[in-house]
């Protein structure tokens, strides 16, 4: 059985933001490891942290999210990079954006349709 692997307490203080949005010890592991190299196949990261169990998920979470990017070849295993904390956070930004919305917009009908309270 696998264990989550620890974070790294020297890393620079950008990487305690990911705890605090919320983010794994795995998916900050897993972040903190693809910046410090140039492309990673899953299996090399794997075998890099130590734990395989959760791993691939975590890797296709950050990917949705934006803090991940991945690049196939047609015939070739697939890489993994860290995205830019900056780029990043703007990326996760625009992802809540995308799947709040719908419950944003409810609200906001809801609102309006009662007449003694006015939205903002």
């Amino acid at each position: 059985m696998s264990s989550v692997p620890e974070i790294n307490e020297a890393a620079p203080a950008d990487y305690s933001v990911l705890k605090q949005l919320g983010f794994s010890r795995l998916s900050i592991a897993i972040y903190e490891s693809l910046f410090r190299s140039d492309g990673v196949r899953s299996k090399e990261l794997a075998a890099r942290l130590g734990c395989s169990q959760g791993l691939y998920r975590n890797l296709k979470d950050l990917e949705i999210t934006g803090f991940v990017t991945s690049t196939k070849k047609l015939t070739g295993p697939t890489y993994f990079f860290a995205v830019p904390l900056e780029r990043a956070l703007t990326n996760y930004r625009l992802y809540l954006r995308r799947v709040l919305h719908p419950l944003v917009e409810a609200q906001f009908k809801q609102l309006t349709e009662r007449r003694s309270i006015k939205p903002f």
